[in-house]
């Protein structure tokens, strides 16, 4: 099972770096301006920073359905909140659109997963959740333990 894990990990970093090569590759030799190349860069940085700070809302349904905040890790939430947010500042220092962009939308997300914390904290430890540890599957094997010896 382990070496299964190793391996997932080993061909998802092969694919980030085959993506990243192709992303310089293409820029280098398509675009002949560094203008056009810092476009075309800073908006796929913007796009994968946007996803970067929704992923946490990915669990937003299943925090609506059961009420419960414990599948949205609170200390995630205001990380991403305060990433944003020191990252928007720091983009009006030489006022950069693309830096400003992604984290602005970053800080607008957080605000939105600190009101589902705020909205949903109290059921955190009591919510419906079907995938608690404690709670019985509802198919359970029998065990015989008794052995008869010849």
């Amino acid at each position: 099972m382990e070496m299964h894990f190793q391996m997932i990990v080993a061909f998802g970093l092969l694919g980030e770096a085959i993506f990243a090569t192709g992303i310089v590759l293409l820029t280098l030799l398509a675009f002949h301006t560094t203008g056009k190349r810092s476009t075309i860069v800073g908006v796929i940085c913007v796009i994968f920073g946007i996803i970067l700070y929704a992923s946490p809302l990915s669990v937003m349904k299943k925090v609506i359905k059961t009420k419960s905040v414990e599948y949205m890790p609170f200390w995630v939430c205001v990380a991403g909140f305060s990433n944003g947010i020191v990252w928007a500042v720091y983009a009006f220092l030489p006022l950069d659109p693309f830096v400003l962009t992604g984290n602005g939308v970053g800080c607008c997300l957080g605000i939105v997963q600190l009101c589902m914390h705020a909205k949903y904290h109290k059921s955190a430890a009591k919510g419906d959740s079907e995938d608690k540890p404690g709670k019985p599957s509802e198919v359970q094997l029998q065990v015989e333990t008794n052995r008869t010896s010849a």
